[in-house]
């Protein structure tokens, strides 16, 4: 079975996926240090690619350096930024999750607005409504599809801090 890779370099290089999610939560872990908020940054890098595990996601990744066009899905994209802000919300209690989901919703293009705009464009609940009402929207479920592949440890949700543990059980009285 081939890896799931994160990035293929333009001269070939693939970058595994695991690796790549366990660099970037550590990356991001050092930088919130200085902010008090190591663990948050910790937890949005593990999980801001899930959505990469999609077997649609990484087929669209290999057809960009295939040898053959015969191999290659249409150029374009495969959304995956929604699968760790949709895991975020379904694991983190008492509104942990909901401040985590915007930061990897929005890893590519911004932080969106939770409800939608006049127009109703990308809103993070549109997108996540969306999502719990039509599989094709739903990311994490088609990452989910290979979840034996995702390792344990990166699915875990890491020992909250004693500040945010304190605030998750006041939330809870």
């Amino acid at each position: 079975m081939k890896p799931y890779l994160s990035h293929i370099a333009e001269h070939g290089a693939e970058r595994p996926l695991e690796f790549h999610l366990r660099s970037v939560g550590a990356t991001a872990a050092r930088f919130a240090r200085p902010f008090g908020a190591e663990w948050w940054g910790m937890v949005a890098g593990l999980w801001h690619d899930l959505g990469k595990f999609q077997s649609r996601w990484q087929a669209y990744l290999r057809s960009q350096y295939a040898d053959s066009p015969h191999e290659a899905e249409p150029r374009g994209s495969v959304p995956h930024s929604l699968a760790g802000a949709q895991y975020a919300e379904q694991v983190l209690p008492n509104g942990l999750g909901r401040l985590l989901a915007y930061v990897i919703a929005g890893h590519h293009a911004g932080l969106p607005d939770f409800h939608p705009s006049e127009a109703g464009y990308g809103s993070l609940k549109l997108r996540l409504d969306e999502a719990a009402r039509n599989p094709s929207k739903d990311e994490l479920g088609r990452a989910f599809e290979n979840r034996a592949a995702i390792p344990a440890d990166i699915l875990e949700v890491p020992a909250l801090s004693p500040d945010l543990a304190r605030m998750t059980a006041e939330g809870r009285s």
